[in-house]
């Protein structure tokens, strides 16, 4: 009788744990297909600004570099 209770048991927390897993993975998945179809928002930047800046915070960073 305790084998069978003990069977039980697992096999319904293997069920659950399945169930959860199932679950999961479909949230995910139609996460990303929401995620899919919002358009990024885009920052227009000033024409010859594209690309890397150096910044006052960088120059200092730089200048620590040296010392």
């Amino acid at each position: 009788m305790k084998h069978n209770e003990a069977n039980q048991g697992r096999r319904s927390f293997l069920r659950r744990a399945v169930a959860t897993g199932v679950t999961a993975g479909a949230a995910a998945t139609s996460l990303g297909a929401v995620a899919r179809q919002v358009a990024p928002a885009t920052e227009v930047e000033p024409q010859g600004q594209a690309g890397y800046r150096v910044t006052e915070h960088v120059k200092a960073y730089y200048e620590s570099l040296t010392r």
